[in-house]
């Protein structure tokens, strides 16, 4: 079963700000994992502070079978 990532990527910022899921994660397709998803694929985003509001994070929907 593959999902796509506007079902699996509930939530996802960068430097405390939202992000678009659609415009800024890239699909890909793994021969074993499936459907996978890449962000800042050309280094377009970077972060200079350390707190934890700063940088990435997302919230996921993971399955398994």
């Amino acid at each position: 079963m593959l999902h796509d990532k506007e079902n699996m990527i509930v939530k996802a910022k960068f430097n405390n700000r939202p992000l678009d899921v659609e415009g800024e994660f890239e699909t890909f397709l793994d021969s074993v994992y499936g459907n996978c998803f890449t962000f800042n694929k050309f280094n377009k985003r970077s972060s200079r502070r350390a707190q934890p509001d700063y940088g990435g994070s997302s919230i996921v929907i993971l399955s398994y079978s």
